[in-house]
């Protein structure tokens, strides 16, 4: 994932999955994006219960009506 933005063509589109509430924000996808010009978008999803200890395994729940509109709005 993340070293595989370094190698991506200019202006290719990233859509960036993270759950709410974050605790904390990490920015390192928007970061290496802009660093190599992609066309970078965040999507904040809503994640199963329970949580897990480490985030990165929690179960996200997209709703498909949101995801649909930031493909609208990344012209996809």
């Amino acid at each position: 994932g993340l070293s595989n933005l370094a190698f991506c063509s200019t202006n290719t589109k990233v859509i960036e999955f993270s759950s709410k509430p974050m605790s904390k924000i990490c920015d390192v996808y928007w970061k290496i994006s802009s660093y190599v010009n992609l066309d970078y978008y965040y999507f904040e999803c809503d994640i199963d219960k329970p949580l897990n200890a480490k985030p990165e395994l929690d179960n996200f729940i997209v709703d498909i009506n949101k995801f649909s509109r930031v493909l609208d709005i990344a012209g996809m």
